[in-house]
């Protein structure tokens, strides 16, 4: 119990020194239990239709009104997480676990001689033909060729991914290579292959997780990207580009909330998961986190001389 009043306490010291870090993680939380709790939260089916009642503004029945088709948007909007988060998170862990390993064995013997430096060479060459391509416009070309489903989604999230993380573990892999621990564990009789994945790669996590917020994110808006346009998730199942592509041609005519909701909802979130991955690059870097000790030590030495006056029956 000491343990968790500790840390809710560092949490809160945190909060006011960084609240962004604090702000970030709060509305991806809340996203995920909208999700999660949706069928509590709402009062309608994401997907039944009542055309009785379509184009309606926002009201006390309908907090965000509903859309061309009578279907409620509030309950659009909060089931539209359980799609879009799984479709982005799925396909971006698959890219950084694939990337990753890729990158760290690319970068662990892209020096010397050998058939394992002309593979890596040709891998590097590889990533660069990928990362030419527009990156929408490749995830619309493999959704074209698999055809549309959500595992094409997340398979075509994953391909267009993956070459940023394996850049970014070589560089991390290539400047990890020369330490000291590295040398000793292979004077001690580890191989290749167990060297990267128990000393290297551990050591060069703390950028991978950074980006991986960041990617989820950019991963989320891809997604709604490809629905936006009709290669992504198919209508009625609920999800935020489809239902922003749905509402849009109603905008003109003055139905402004079946796209704007939807459109906010997506925005508050992407944010969210860039204001982690922020968060993630200082506690991952060893001189920013401890910059952000300094600040927590020094905010904690302003409010000492205040708790020692109270203490004595003085005033502050």
């Amino acid at each position: 119990m000491s343990r968790v009043l500790s840390s809710l306490r560092l949490v809160g010291r945190i909060a006011r020194v960084r609240l962004r870090f604090v702000l970030g993680y709060a509305i991806v939380l809340t996203a995920i239990l909208a999700g999660v709790l949706a069928p509590l939260i709402t009062a309608y089916s994401p997907i039944t239709a009542d055309s009785s009642q379509f184009l309606e503004p926002p009201n006390w029945r309908h907090l965000f009104g509903t859309d061309a088709v009578g279907m409620d948007i509030f309950s659009r909007t909060i089931y539209a997480p359980r799609i879009d988060l799984a479709i982005a998170i799925a396909g971006t862990l698959i890219s950084a676990v694939v990337g990753s390993l890729i990158g760290a064995l690319v970068g662990y013997f892209s020096a010397g001689r050998g058939i394992r430096v002309w593979l890596s060479y040709a891998v590097m060459r590889a990533a660069d033909v990928l990362q030419a391509f527009p990156v929408f416009v490749f995830a619309i070309a493999l959704v074209a060729s698999f055809g549309q489903s959500i595992q094409t989604v997340v398979l075509a999230i994953a391909f267009v991914n993956a070459p940023i993380y394996l850049r970014l573990m070589r560089a991390q892999v290539m400047s990890l290579r020369e330490m000291r621990y590295v040398e000793a564990s292979l004077v001690a009789g580890l191989s290749d292959f167990r060297t990267i994945l128990r000393h290297i790669v551990p050591n060069a996590m703390g950028p991978i997780l950074a980006q991986l917020s960041i990617n989820i994110g950019w991963s989320i808006l891809l997604t709604a990207g490809l629905s936006f346009i009709g290669a992504g998730v198919r209508a009625p199942t609920p999800e935020w580009g489809s239902m922003i592509s749905m509402g849009f041609q109603n905008v003109v005519t003055g139905q402004w909330w079946p796209s704007v909701f939807p459109g906010l909802a997506l925005a508050i979130t992407v944010f969210g998961f860039s204001l982690i991955g922020l968060s993630i690059e200082v506690f991952a870097d060893p001189m920013k986190r401890r910059a952000l000790m300094r600040d927590l030590e020094a905010m904690r030495l302003r409010a000492r001389p205040v708790a020692t006056t109270f203490i004595a029956g003085g005033t502050p």
